[in-house]
């Protein structure tokens, strides 16, 4: 398979994922986790669940770009005005809006943030929109709360309260780079999360990586190493612990497969419940 992933590659407006369905395996209090940032939904589920540390990566700029916004954003807006900033349309990336998250933004893409919202609103919308892979609106904050904290907790209100809370007490640490380029670390995680990349992959050179990987896990670790959707081929990780959960379209009530399977691995070989 080839590495489709670039430092160009556009960001994720909302995960794709069954992040719920596949955190709830886990625990994750006061736990040190490694993740790929995608949407950045992984980021912040983490941090609601109770995580101590979150290490992000991500070879996309996009995506760093996007997880800064949103965490500002979340820091500054209540629930429904994050909703309709991030997901709304017609109502969302205004000047008006940035202006008032502007101070919570990290001074790594201040400038790069002001830049884009020192355009017309209009304008604002059409350069986010090019930033992202297929960008999905909804109507009304209503909706799209209802549809996207079924993936997400953190959207829902009640939990968003607590995320809130919560970002400001957990060390976040956010670095761009490729999954293969092994980090220089003495540290250990709890979990270890990578998320579909290893679709994108040959299967022995991805699980080559995985072996290196495992040096940073602590002795109970576990490496979330892929979730793979009901098309994805995963007959080459037949050593890999497999576990089944709803997929999207099964918990957002669309038609499609109603499982998709968590494949992790590690020095721990059975999920924490």
């Amino acid at each position: 398979m080839k590495n489709e992933f670039t430092q160009d590659t556009k960001a994720y407006l909302r995960t794709t994922e069954n992040i719920n369905g596949y955190y709830d395996l886990f625990y994750l209090k006061n736990k040190k986790i490694l993740t790929v940032i995608g949407s950045s939904d992984q980021i912040f589920e983490a941090v609601l669940r109770g995580a101590s540390e979150v290490d992000g990566f991500d070879i996309s700029k996009n995506a760093i770009l996007f997880y800064y916004l949103k965490e500002a954003a979340i820091k500054t807006l209540n629930n429904e005005d994050y909703i309709n900033f991030i997901y709304v349309e017609n109502m969302n990336y205004t000047k008006e809006k940035y202006e008032t998250i502007r101070d919570n933004l990290n001074k790594k893409v201040l400038e790069f943030w002001d830049k884009i919202f020192s355009h017309e609103n209009y304008d604002i919308q059409r350069i986010i929109n090019d930033m992202y892979i297929a960008p999905q609106y909804y109507m009304h904050s209503g909706l799209a709360e209802k549809r996207l904290s079924l993936l997400s907790a953190y959207i829902k209100k009640a939990y968003y309260i607590q995320l809130q809370r919560k970002i400001n007490e957990v060390k976040i640490n956010i670095v761009q780079r490729d999954i293969f380029d092994i980090p220089k670390t003495n540290k250990q995680y709890d979990y270890i999360n990578f998320s579909n990349i290893f679709e994108y992959h040959d299967p022995q050179k991805f699980k080559k990586l995985i072996e290196e990987y495992k040096k940073y896990l602590t002795d109970n670790g576990i490496i979330i190493a892929g979730y793979a959707y009901h098309d994805a081929d995963i007959s080459e990780y037949e050593e890999y612990d497999k576990t089944k959960i709803p997929s999207r379209f099964m918990t957002m009530q669309f038609h499609g497969a109603p499982y998709d399977n968590i494949l992790t691995t590690g020095k721990a070989k059975k999920l924490v419940k």
